[in-house]
């Protein structure tokens, strides 16, 4: 998660660490959403998950940058401020395309 924890701080211009608590809970949450979403619970001998695809862990950091930027506009569809307006989506279609090339069938 080092690695991931990295790459989002780079994207959201965070140089310090006073965030880090907050974003590592963000890429949980993120993950867990995306293996619920694709069904992919797969575990190892020693029952630890098994790693996703370097195209969902992309989803997932993206998804979690999006999620950091809705922080305080929780459940906001849209917002209006003077001409400019702002929608606010629940999945960004990039990310949406990439978890529904890998969902699998639930039995």
């Amino acid at each position: 998660m080092n690695e991931q924890l990295s790459k989002i701080k780079l994207l959201l211009e965070i140089d310090d660490t006073s965030r880090d608590e907050l974003l590592g809970l963000i890429i949980k949450k993120c993950e867990m959403f995306v293996r619920c979403l694709c069904n992919i619970f797969e575990v190892d001998d020693s029952l630890e998950l098994l790693p996703l695809s370097d195209e969902l862990i992309c989803a997932i950091e993206d998804l979690a940058v999006v999620k950091y930027n809705k922080l305080g506009s929780d459940g906001l569809k849209s917002e209006t401020i003077g001409p400019l307006k702002m929608d606010y989506d629940d999945l960004p279609s990039d990310v949406k395309f990439i978890i529904d090339k890998h969902k699998r069938m639930r039995f």
